[in-house]
């Protein structure tokens, strides 16, 4: 919400540090952990299940692309804006309906196996 409301660039250091801080490792986590343990136990195939991973992955290349930029001297506050509403829309994205659609393909007990697994990978 900083970012997409941002009024000057002193939201900027705060949006680089969110990214190397946390981000970075919060979207490798998804990728890496969530999203192949997922695929591999979705009942009627990946089709998609697929898709929707592509979109996540694409997303992601996106935002660590933006968060790269952020770095550049030629970075402007609608930048900063336009990545705050960038980030809004994935999140409402996985919220309303990446995350249901991983509740409802698995079973109570591979959900708990892929939680425990995030857990081990720090998500």
């Amino acid at each position: 919400m900083k970012l997409k409301r941002a009024e000057d660039l002193a939201e900027r250091d705060r949006a680089i540090d969110f990214f190397a801080l946390t981000e970075h490792a919060h979207m490798a986590v998804e990728e890496q952990v969530l999203l192949p343990g997922w695929l591999a136990k979705v009942p009627d195939g990946p089709g998609a299940a697929e898709q929707m991973a592509r979109r996540v992955h694409d997303e992601h290349a996106a935002l660590r692309l933006a968060a790269k930029r952020l770095e550049s001297e030629e970075v402007t506050v609608d930048d900063l804006r336009e990545l705050g509403i960038v980030l809004e829309r994935h999140v409402r994205y996985e919220e309303r309906e990446l995350f249901p659609a991983i509740e409802r393909d698995l079973s109570e007990e591979d959900l708990n196996a892929l939680g425990e697994a995030l857990e081990r990978a720090g998500s």
